[in-house]
């Protein structure tokens, strides 16, 4: 008899995509192994050449699909301004810009050199500059404009100058910087591209207008949109709309941005710790990648009814997400996800996976300690059955949902012979119900009534196969 002797998952082949709600990712991984500069990868940026940008808290990549080649700060000439890079974006002559803990550099694309900056002196505390020199977010507008945030200074690239200038500070004293702090992965483009929208640590959304060089915000604008609450992880979703976190209500909020109103909240308050978010992403699937800062990686589907999934870094399962931090995510035009985690790059696609991976002792605790003999598809509602060996069980699992029913063959009728169920050599389905054949008999499960009971063939069936499967 074949069977297996410990159950640890499954892999099946299938032909497409089956939305499961249980960690069913396939992921493959980059590490130092594999070149890359530093395991704890911060951010990516596909450029328009379709070059693939890495950056980690130790040095620059670039990834050809095959191999990596860094860039690490060197006392020559030309060389990065700092290894710990925070973000990336692309200007409109295919430059690179970074930003590091410790200024902003621009890698010239034609020159092969980077060019470094330092940010300005804060006006409103010039007593933090060591630490305001930290730039958390940078972006190029659809203008090609260079913006970057510090801890609490927004700053602009003045072209003409070679330099950039401090735009504005939202805190209106130095002894309430924190509360107007900028958080990492805190700045975007309006969809409209008509300004900038911030997430500070306690004082809310805020809006830079670019035609108006004002800033929006709760002091000045009665919609609750820009209420007072800490807010973190922006990101634009493929329709134009805006998710942001809100960590004072522990909600995932998504905003319209032309009418500036709250379409939908994702309450994670039961799901998650009490965590500030450090990563917000949509992908094409319309799924929420999400993770926080207490190390908490999540999956959160919201189109038919709100369905979170677990990541978690497994060390037994090379297959599961690299890290446990998640710091950044991208997708490529097929669909393919890039994880940027403190263990290296993770990426997976449910699209053109030929298997899923199903860890079912995890949710099924019969199958601790014991081994699957058999393993069938109802053709009908796709579900699965299953038999068991060191504890005589038949499983009803369905993969879509996760849920599963377990039918103890010891409760079975006896056939005439007065015997129960042993082992289980073949598991058919038969007119929509399972059929398990042993060395003592067949018997079929009636999972509407409950019950186990010895199987009689319908003279439409031919009864040769149990003898068959018996023998």
């Amino acid at each position: 008899m074949l069977f297996f002797r410990r159950v640890f998952f499954l892999l099946l082949f299938v032909p497409g995509f089956v939305k499961s709600q249980n960690n069913s990712f396939i992921f493959h991984h980059y590490t130092v192994k594999d070149g890359l500069s530093s395991n704890n990868v911060t951010c990516f940026l596909k450029d328009s050449r379709g070059v693939f940008w890495v950056g980690t808290f130790d040095g620059l990549n670039y990834f050809d699909g095959s191999h990596f080649y860094n860039f690490k700060k060197t006392k020559e000439a030309g060389s990065i301004i700092n290894n710990a890079i925070n973000q990336l974006c692309e200007d409109k002559e295919g430059n690179i810009w970074g930003g590091t803990e410790n200024g902003i550099f621009c890698f010239d694309i034609r020159k092969n050199i980077f060019k470094n900056y330092q940010t300005p002196l804060s006006i409103i505390d010039s007593s933090s500059n060591n630490i305001a020199r930290a730039v958390l977010n940078i972006l190029c507008d659809s203008k090609g404009d260079i913006w970057a945030t510090g801890l609490w200074t927004m700053i602009k690239f003045n072209n003409s100058k070679n330099l950039f200038e401090e735009i504005g500070h939202l805190s209106p004293r130095s002894d309430s910087l924190r509360e107007y702090s900028f958080r990492r992965n805190g700045l975007i483009e309006d969809p409209s591209k008509s300004g900038l929208w911030l997430a500070t640590r306690s004082e809310g959304l805020h809006f830079f207008d670019y035609r108006t060089s004002r800033f929006l915000s709760f002091k000045n604008q009665s919609n609750p949109v820009f209420q007072q609450r800490s807010v973190s992880a922006l990101t634009v979703s493929a329709s134009g709309n805006i998710w942001f976190f809100d960590n004072t209500f522990r909600q995932i909020v998504c905003i319209d941005p032309s009418t500036r109103k709250e379409i939908k909240k994702i309450d994670m308050g039961e799901t998650v710790s009490h965590a500030f978010c450090a990563t917000l992403f949509e992908d094409s699937k319309n799924r929420l990648w999400y993770g926080n800062w207490n190390s908490e990686m999540a999956i959160v589907e919201y189109k038919n009814g709100i369905n979170v999934t677990s990541l978690k870094n497994e060390i037994t399962n090379p297959l599961s997400v690299t890290g446990d931090f998640l710091w950044g995510v991208t997708e490529d035009k097929d669909g393919t996800i890039w994880l940027a985690t403190n263990g290296g790059i993770s990426k997976t696609n449910s699209s053109s996976s030929m298997y899923r991976m199903h860890w079912l002792e995890k949710k099924i605790p019969i199958l601790k300690d014991n081994s699957i003999t058999q393993l069938a598809e109802d053709p009908h509602d796709k579900s699965w059955w299953m038999t068991t060996y060191n504890k005589l069980y038949a499983i009803h699992y369905f993969p879509y949902s996760g849920k599963y029913t377990s039918y103890d063959l010891h409760n079975a009728v006896r056939n005439k012979n007065g015997f129960l169920p042993g082992p289980v050599n073949s598991l058919r389905i038969i007119d929509g119900k399972p059929v398990l054949c042993t060395w003592y008999g067949a018997w079929q499960i009636d999972t509407a009534k409950n019950l186990i009971y010895p199987f009689l063939p319908a003279p439409s069936v031919d009864p040769s196969f149990v003898i068959g499967d018996l023998v």
